[in-house]
């Protein structure tokens, strides 16, 4: 078997299996991985042609609700809850106004508290969104007196 950049040559199965990129390059005549395929088709005209997808992870932990507050909320956790405030307060200012500040901040998280599910806090009610939030009125509704 031989791999190309995006095209992959398996004699023993009689296959040429593509990346879904390589194949929508593939369809414009003047690119290389057009040259590439139609050279690759010509000398194994016998193959069968398969375009390759992707593998989803069934899974994948997302880490969904990981806000910086959360995280917070967890670190006030700790036994040595001071001394990671701070630390957690230095990764944060360290990453300040970086273009993946979010990114940075999860990774040094789950790599210094991977089990944080376990004894993370409860979610309060002003974590959780209301259903239907209907908009804070301050109106006077006392009934007028006509009878005067």
């Amino acid at each position: 078997m031989t791999n190309n950049k995006g095209i992959v040559i398996d004699p023993i199965n009689g296959r040429i299996t593509m990346t879904k990129g390589f194949a929508k390059l593939a369809g414009f005549i003047d690119t290389p991985q057009y040259r590439l395929f139609t050279k690759t088709r010509n000398e194994n005209p016998d193959y069968t042609i398969e375009v390759k997808n992707a593998a989803k992870s069934v899974n994948k932990n997302t880490h969904k609700g990981l806000t910086v507050v959360f995280m917070d909320k967890v670190i006030a956790l700790q036994e040595n809850a001071a001394d990671a405030k701070a630390e957690f307060k230095r990764v944060k200012d360290f990453y300040d106004g970086h273009p993946a500040y979010y990114s940075k901040i999860k990774a040094w998280f789950l790599s210094k508290y991977p089990d944080y599910d376990l004894y993370a806090p409860a979610q309060s009610e002003e974590d959780t969104p209301l259903e239907n939030p209907a908009p804070a009125l301050n109106v006077d509704i006392t009934p007028l007196n006509n009878a005067a």
